[in-house]
């Protein structure tokens, strides 16, 4: 699916804001970057050594992937299927008269479509190489 700009806005903007260290350390995150760069830390400290090796085997997209289905606390994006569709309907993305096949596209695709977003905005801060 091809987003766009007012689209793409939506979701970085989303994504950061489901970014949340609460729990984790008493500094506010006040910058992209820093919010961004806190994810990663997150993701590379949970997914432990185990899931480097996997990281090599089925690259980044898929352990991040996994990694966000768990609904890790660092990272608080919708996961139910009614406000993932709600999100689609809010960003544009799917039609309020979106019919069963459509909607079930946006679900089935969520999380590596989250995950991706959430890489690409790792790479543009600098935070992921590649």
């Amino acid at each position: 699916m091809r987003l766009n700009k007012e689209q793409e806005q939506f979701y970085k903007e989303y994504i950061l804001n489901c970014i949340s260290n609460e729990g984790y350390s008493e500094k506010e995150l006040k910058t992209d970057k820093e919010k961004i760069a806190f994810l990663h830390e997150r993701f590379m400290s949970e997914s432990g050594f185990k899931s480097c090796e996997y990281i090599k085997r089925k690259g980044i997209l898929t352990a991040f992937k996994d990694w966000i289905s768990g609904l890790p606390s660092s990272f608080n994006i919708a996961y139910s299927n009614h406000d993932i569709l709600k999100l689609a309907v809010e960003s544009g993305t799917l039609s309020k008269e979106a019919t069963e096949n459509e909607q079930y596209k946006i679900l089935n695709n969520y999380f590596n479509f989250i995950a991706n977003k959430t890489l690409k905005l790792m790479k543009k801060e600098g935070v992921l190489n590649g």
